[in-house]
């Protein structure tokens, strides 16, 4: 993601389209709260940005608690606009919002016409969480 993050950067600081008017999403791909909290740090450096629209735990992890942690504080600190999740279940989704003041705005998750995920899906609504999908045809 290091390259990724200094392209985007660069075309975001080309562009002269107004950084309001882009919503930049990335994915942390730590698990921890140092490592996560050390990783928005080089994220941000990298894309030359002071901020993210949105970023987004990959997968749960062994410290998903301690990942989002790092999460909110950089959401609190302004370095976050939102935190999302991603591949998160029905306990994941509850263990976050029981432990944190900020919740997720989003959860993607592997939905498509052969995997609907009905309960998930009626959860996230009754939540006010959005129901991303990701493979929406059915692969990759």
């Amino acid at each position: 993601m290091a390259l990724e993050h200094a392209e985007v950067g660069n075309a975001i600081n080309k562009s002269g389209i107004k950084r309001e008017d882009i919503f930049l999403t990335t994915k942390a791909q730590t698990s921890g709260y140092r490592e996560t909290k050390k990783g928005i740090d080089e994220s941000l450096i990298r894309a030359q940005q002071d901020y993210f629209d949105l970023m987004i735990i990959h997968w749960p992890m062994s410290d998903s608690l301690g990942t989002y942690q790092a999460l909110e504080e950089a959401y609190q600190a302004g370095k976050l606009r939102s935190i999302g999740l991603s591949n998160f279940n029905h306990d994941q989704v509850n263990e976050i919002m029981n432990n944190f003041d900020t919740k997720p705005v989003v959860d993607q998750i592997e939905t498509s016409v052969f995997k609907q995920q009905k309960k998930m899906h009626k959860y996230l609504i009754e939540n006010n969480i959005v129901h991303e999908s990701w493979s929406p045809l059915g692969e990759g």
